[in-house]
């Protein structure tokens, strides 16, 4: 029974701190098809440096000590982020993040079995194993690879040049991350040991976690401009998508008129028009670089979302869409807002008997011809 406890915590924990910092990204651009390659990348990695780490040994090249603390890091990055190397060449990868969020599952995959090694080797102190690794070495993992992908996301989008200098720097980034925390683990031998390896653990988590937010906050910035110059898109629909991080809160009065299965559409579109302005910006991109691959089938996935996003909002209906765009009238238009003011403030103000109005101008116009 504690094994299944400590195989439950070593599994499960990985999985849930994954989804956590996956909601940092509220655009929800990853393509859930590469989440789920990622994760089982990350877990044939881990049996692929197994067969290459104990051969190093054997052929006298380095011993344990040394394989640990310097060529084990660099082996296991090296596999973990090689399916991200095809990841950046396609259409469907939207944007830096993407590829942070891909290393981070790669990371967490690959932190997962290493977990059940160390678990099912320690019966004695399988849950004490299980705890220590969740909160140390996986985050670690996660955060090694991420940082990673964070380079080769940003790297797609440069010239030659820079993007070698990019990817070089991401992998010493990489594996200057694994290598500093095998040498903490195998050279502090105090009872803060574990202590030390948490905060390094948690700390890179809490890193990726505010790396995501800001790449989020920045498309963000430049969103609205991209959405605006879309054809079918609305400025109120733009100003939607501009608080998609606050999406329950916006939407409940759609929830309340029309269902939660209706807002759901409706929040399934607008986190499309995310990813479309996202597309725009990259296609622009890969236009200026010379990158006429990507730049083709970044255009043919925008052609693909707007079908998509034309269908879904016929699913919606007009109504629905009428709905949407007047609850972010007032915001996106100011002149609007004026109006609504001073309607509001003259249906509140008292009425004079002697005022003049529409009629009593029209009674004194036909009286006097």
């Amino acid at each position: 029974m504690t094994i299944i406890i400590a195989l439950s915590i070593a599994t499960l924990i990985p999985v849930v701190v994954f989804f956590l910092v996956r909601k940092a990204d509220a655009f929800e651009t990853g393509n859930l098809r590469f989440m789920v390659a990622s994760f089982i990348w990350g877990i044939t990695a881990y049996f692929l440096a197994a067969q290459i780490n104990p051969s190093l040994i054997d052929q006298g090249i380095a011993n344990h000590d040394s394989l640990v603390r310097f060529y084990a890091p660099i082996i296991e990055e090296i596999l973990k982020v090689l399916i991200i190397f095809y990841f950046i060449r396609q259409a469907s990868f939207t944007y830096f993040v993407d590829g942070t969020l891909f290393g981070f599952a790669i990371g967490i995959g690959f932190a997962v079995i290493e977990n059940w090694e160390y678990v099912l080797a320690n019966p004695n102190s399988a849950v004490f194993q299980a705890v220590a690794r969740v909160i140390s070495t996986n985050l670690m993992h996660a955060t090694a690879t991420a940082a990673l992908g964070i380079a080769l996301g940003q790297a797609r989008m440069q010239r030659s040049g820079r993007k070698n200098i990019l990817i070089l720097s991401g992998f010493l980034i990489a594996i200057g991350i694994h290598m500093a925390f095998n040498n903490l683990v195998t050279r502090v031998n105090s009872g803060l040991l574990l202590l030390y390896a948490a905060t390094a653990g948690i700390g890179g988590a809490v890193f990726i976690y505010t790396v995501i937010r800001r790449g989020f906050q920045s498309e963000q910035k430049e969103m609205e401009e991209n959405l605006n110059k879309e054809e079918g898109i609305t400025a109120q629909e733009a100003s939607a998508v501009q608080q998609v991080d606050q999406m329950k809160k916006f939407l409940a009065p759609v929830v309340e008129k029309f269902g939660s299965d209706k807002a759901q559409q409706v929040e399934k579109f607008l986190r499309m028009q995310a990813k479309l302005a996202i597309l725009r910006k990259s296609a622009a991109r890969f236009a200026e670089i010379g990158d006429e691959k990507l730049h083709h089938s970044t255009d043919k996935q925008i052609e693909t979302l707007r079908t998509e996003m034309n269908g879904i909002r016929r699913s919606v209906g007009s109504y629905c869409m009428l709905y949407l765009r007047g609850t972010f009238l007032q915001e996106s238009s100011p002149l609007w807002g004026r109006l609504q003011g001073l309607i509001e403030e003259r249906a509140k103000a008292p009425r004079q008997s002697n005022a003049p109005s529409l009629w009593g101008n029209l009674d004194t116009k036909i009286k006097t011809e």
